[in-house]
């Protein structure tokens, strides 16, 4: 893991991709709410992404 210098990331830098995720997350369970169909499919494939990107580093971890 590279050393940074204590100070150097912005707050954004740092809550970038946990907000974005929320974001993800967030919008999912709204199509969850909107109704069958298309609105079904979408919530699964929103909801389930923070799952993969989940495993994902957790497999390139290992």
């Amino acid at each position: 893991m590279p050393r940074t210098r204590q100070g150097t990331h912005t707050v954004w830098a740092v809550y970038r991709w946990p907000v974005v995720i929320a974001a993800i997350s967030a919008l999912g369970l709204t199509f969850a709410l909107l109704g069958d169909g298309f609105w079904d499919a979408a919530s699964w494939l929103l909801l389930g992404s923070p799952a993969l990107v989940g495993l994902h580093f957790l497999a390139r971890r290992a």
